[in-house]
């Protein structure tokens, strides 16, 4: 990785990063990041915690990157021009991010203490409103995160578990649709649209089933009777549908049909909370039992284990919601306001074929 030496502007590190790891596309652009090390560090595959601590090892599946704490507000009229920086008034810190969701470097964020949706434009660390306050609500405490999926036309699926509901938000933030079936999917944690397909995929936590609708809000079916025991997250795979259940304490990968294709982490997983599916089909598991990141193959088998439970780089104090996008991996830190990146290697290079 080959970055300039970070240097202080306005009390904050800032990593210009004008290149990635072999085989990854380049990642250019300027981003805000807090106590993150000189890029030196991170090529000893260790990271040192600002303020000491032990160095947290790093795998070589994925590289932690940045950790991001807030942007300046912009919105999309003022994003096309690089100004120069805000003031600090303008500064918006994250609060309590518990949803995040990308598609080709379009990177959209739920916060629960500010209640909105953000898009975060990492190269001009802009953080812009896709809703005003209070118009998307908050997820249950305690229980789940906000379900996002972000489309290739810009549009972004929000399952709303407290108001039993599924949104789909277009670029400007105005709803789209809007999907209601007390009946079928009166909690709902999650939602996906596979790939090449107008079928909507909403998981509901108060029956462990997940139910499939058309964009129009018909309901065609069910998915995960009496295979389920409950519903924490779910991702899009090159297979199909990829289901965690957090009670049976494994992944669940669904074909198309609604058939279990394969099932595993039953012998890694503590308390799994949130789920991310790379292109190659690399699962990641954010565990709330110890706050690591585990990985694992298309097949099932474990590649790499990264995080631990604190403040500093590379841990985590909860880990809420994660989204691979291309060669990188997000992950939403309640607990330490700030979403964590980090940079996952190709099979290409030998690492989870």
């Amino acid at each position: 990785m080959v970055g300039r030496t970070p240097v202080d502007l306005s009390r904050r590190r800032w990593l210009a990063a004008c290149g990635g790891l072999a085989g990854a596309p380049l990642l250019p652009g300027c981003a805000a990041v807090e106590d993150m090390p000189a890029p030196a560090a991170l090529l000893g595959g260790t990271i040192q915690p600002a303020g000491g601590g032990a160095p947290v090892p790093g795998t070589p599946l994925l590289t932690p990157w940045l950790t991001v704490n807030g942007g300046w507000r912009g919105s999309d009229a003022t994003a096309a021009a690089l100004p120069a920086p805000p003031v600090p008034l303008a500064r918006l810190q994250f609060q309590q991010p518990m949803g995040v969701a990308a598609f080709n470097e379009r990177v959209v964020l739920y916060d629960a203490g500010l209640r909105q949706l953000l898009r975060w434009d990492r190269t001009q660390d802009r953080l812009i409103p896709m809703s005003t306050p209070g118009s998307v609500g908050a997820p249950i405490a305690a229980d789940h995160a906000m379900g996002l999926q972000v489309l290739a036309d810009g549009s972004v699926w929000v399952a709303e578990p407290l108001a039993g509901q599924v949104l789909n938000i277009d670029a400007q933030g105005r709803v789209r649709r809007t999907l209601r079936d007390t009946a079928r999917a009166s909690r709902p944690v999650a939602v996906v649209q596979l790939p090449g397909s107008l079928d909507v995929y909403v998981g509901d936590s108060t029956e462990a089933l997940v139910t499939v609708f058309t964009t129009n809000g018909r309901a065609l079916t069910r998915v995960g009777g009496g295979v389920l025991q409950s519903i924490s997250a779910m991702a899009a795979g090159p297979q199909g549908l990829v289901v965690l259940d957090r009670l049976a304490q494994q992944v669940l990968v669904f074909d198309r049909g609604g058939r279990v294709l394969q099932t595993f982490g039953d012998d890694s997983l503590l308390q799994p909370r949130a789920l991310a599916v790379d292109l190659h089909g690399r699962v990641y598991v954010g565990d709330d039992g110890d706050q690591r990141i585990k990985a694992f193959s298309a097949d099932g088998e474990r590649l790499a284990l990264v995080g631990g439970s604190g403040n500093a780089p590379g841990r985590f104090g909860r880990i809420d919601a994660m989204c691979a996008d291309g060669a990188q991996l997000y992950v939403a830190d309640s607990r330490n306001a700030r979403l964590a990146v980090m940079l996952i290697a190709p099979p290409s290079l030998g690492v989870g074929r």
